[in-house]
């Protein structure tokens, strides 16, 4: 009786023990289509089960989030007969590497874990692998500061295209970067890199976990891979207390401040221009910094035309900002443009920059100044033009009789020769042709030190005695002193 007994309690536990695997069983079943696959590809899943009391939209997928990028939406189907509920899920790995999924637990029981094995992306025309890589700028940003995702994918193809699906998200201002390539050469290979990726601007403080976009490559309009980057896990510091909401965060750097001119007519309006350049400043916290003109005293300011140009690339935000202000003189006199107060908070440092721009000075004049002015001008134009008419005039014909004075000493080895290119040189210089040697030396030495060699005694002696005189020296002196007058200024 007790053998019996203790046989009926094993058989009706071992009962159990099958009914209990066969319900765990059908509670919920995952399988996947491959469990080797390339960086960029799909993942797909499919859960069924049984039980249909509980939605499988409820499924916990927190423990997959570090390991494969999840969709946002996923729905639950029934089967037709209602008898079970069937999930399609499609995953993207983050890594390259083997990927162990953990078990998902449904209704107190638990899948077995998935294990996959995935490869390092490459193109899927010519196999050529694609180096797909990203860094994040900082972790620990400020409220408003930027954060830069820059990623870099190396291909084959040079005209590749790129989809980089917009994210609108709470406290966060996503913007893609505009795509930048290169060419590169790897391994003797020919390659063209790819620099693209976000620019994140969080605006609330504290912790805060974002999962990106994917950056989807495009072959004939069909996208054959999306990488997905891990979660951007974000520790925003708050912005002091004592910063106003009007600073922006970033870099500032000015440009351009002032008028085209350096004076300002009185009754005619004119175009103040500022220019300036802003990094990493959010599009929505650019100030107006033509707000700081105010018309005063001396000068009317009015409404400001704003031209703006702004480029996401692999160093951030880039604003180029172009004020053109009209403004009217209102006196005449020396006075000096507003100054402008540029504020902006450095993340880098952690504090507040304040730059004072002192406005240049402006010479304001009227109509009846301009004219005297232009007169004047003119009058100056007139005096100067003269003067320098009559030195050219005076400089040419000084050049022409040095040039006629050295001919006539190359072709003259004459004493009487001589005396004629001297008289040449006499009038070269405005003086009396009829000058003694002397007179001639005395003079021409203020002009040049040349002359001190000149054999004035013994030109005297050959001239009135009939002495012997070297006249082939004497030319070549002469001839010396002609080159060097002959260009001379003085």
């Amino acid at each position: 009786m007790v053998s019996l007994q203790s046989g009926l309690r094993s058989l009706l536990l071992l009962c159990l023990v099958v009914l209990s695997q066969i319900a765990t069983a059908a509670v919920l079943e995952i399988k996947a289509e491959r469990h080797q696959l390339e960086l960029g590809q799909p993942i797909w899943l499919t859960l069924r089960s049984d039980q249909t009391a509980v939605s499988l939209d409820t499924l916990d997928f927190d423990r997959w989030r570090h390991q494969v990028a999840l969709p946002r939406v996923y729905d639950a189907n029934l089967s037709r007969d209602g008898s079970a509920q069937v999930l399609r899920l499609r995953v993207y790995p983050l890594h390259a590497g083997t990927l162990i999924l953990p078990g998902l637990s449904f209704l107190q029981y638990k899948t077995p874990v998935l294990r996959f094995t995935i490869l390092p992306a490459r193109d899927p025309v010519t196999h050529a692998p694609m180096a797909f890589a990203c860094k994040v700028s900082t972790r620990q940003p400020w409220q408003q500061q930027q954060v830069i995702v820059a990623c870099h994918l190396n291909l084959h193809d040079h005209y590749a295209l790129f989809a980089q699906p917009h994210l609108q998200q709470q406290d966060i201002v996503l913007l893609p970067m505009q795509v930048h390539k290169q060419r590169i050469t790897q391994a003797k290979i020919a390659l063209t890199r790819y620099q693209l990726g976000w620019v994140v601007v969080p605006s609330r403080s504290g912790k805060q976990s974002l999962q990106l976009p994917p950056i989807e490559y495009v072959r004939d309009g069909v996208v054959v891979r999306r990488f997905y980057l891990p979660p951007l896990e974000l520790k925003i510091r708050a912005l002091p207390a004592w910063l106003p909401g009007t600073i922006p965060i970033g870099q500032l750097k000015l440009r351009a401040y002032g008028l085209s001119q350096s004076w300002l007519n009185s009754s005619v309006l004119s175009r103040l221009q500022l220019k300036l350049q802003l990094s990493g400043v959010a599009p929505a916290l650019v100030p107006d910094y033509a707000g700081q003109l105010h018309s005063d005293r001396q000068f009317a300011f009015y409404q400001a035309q704003r031209h703006s140009l702004m480029r996401v690339n692999a160093t951030g935000l880039q604003h180029e900002l172009d004020y053109s202000v009209p403004v009217r003189a209102k006196h005449i006199g020396i006075y000096r443009l507003p100054d402008l107060r540029l504020q902006y908070f450095d993340p880098a440092s952690g504090t507040l920059e304040s730059k004072i721009l002192r406005g240049p000075r402006i010479v304001i004049i009227n109509g009846w100044l301009q004219l005297l002015f232009a007169v004047l001008v003119l009058w100056l134009g007139f005096v100067l033009g003269r003067r320098g008419l009559i030195f050219a005039s005076r400089y040419w014909q000084r050049f022409h009789a040095y040039q006629q004075a050295l001919q006539q000493l190359r072709q003259t080895d004459s004493l009487a020769g001589i005396r004629r290119a001297m008289q040449t040189m006499a009038r070269a210089e405005g003086w009396n042709e009829n000058l003694s040697y002397l007179q001639w030396q005395a003079r021409m030495q203020a002009k040049t030190m040349r002359v001190e060699v000149l054999p004035v005694d013994e030109l005297n002696a050959a001239a009135y005695g009939h002495a012997a005189i070297d006249t082939v020296q004497v030319a070549r002196d002469l001839m010396d002193i002609c080159r060097q007058r002959r260009l001379a200024f003085s």
